[in-house]
């Protein structure tokens, strides 16, 4: 039970941070790539921004039952 509690607190945290860090209007970059990790089913994301309003995406799941590849654009 410990183990959850400290699971859940740490998941907070990291969340408020992320928010902030996303409303932050003071730093006027903005990204053109980004990447992501999910850890059940196993997967990854690349997204890539090819003009201010258009994005591509690679999405690959790994799980016991095989693999999936996703694109969007």
């Amino acid at each position: 039970m410990k183990k959850i509690i400290v699971l859940f607190f740490v998941f907070a945290v990291l969340s408020a941070a992320n928010a902030k860090a996303q409303n932050s209007t003071s730093n006027s970059s903005t990204y053109t790539t980004a990447i992501g990790v999910k850890f059940y089913p196993t997967g990854v994301t690349l997204k890539h921004f090819v003009s201010p309003k258009i994005a591509i995406e690679g999405i690959g799941y790994f799980y016991n039952y095989g693999t999936r590849l996703t694109g969007l654009y």
